[in-house]
């Protein structure tokens, strides 16, 4: 029973891996050209999750996305 929700954290933390990788800014870009503002980096953040799924449940995973840019898209 630990195992499966050990698993599920896992497989979650895996989906948002790329999205989180693509969105994070790369080094030294804190501010865009011409504008001398503060750039807010996007973010992703684990809201809650299903603590425990039975065998005819559903696994469910809310996030929180911050500062993403126009178009942006999330999928796992």
């Amino acid at each position: 029973m630990i195992a499966r929700r050990v698993r599920s954290i896992l497989l979650v933390c895996l989906a948002l891996l790329p999205a989180m990788l693509l969105l994070a800014p790369s080094p030294g870009s804190g501010q865009s050209a011409g504008t001398g503002g503060d750039v807010t980096a996007p973010a992703l953040h684990l809201r809650s999750v299903t603590n425990w799924v039975g065998p005819v449940g559903t696994f469910r995973a809310e996030v929180i996305a911050q500062h993403l840019p126009a178009g942006a898209r999330i999928t796992f």
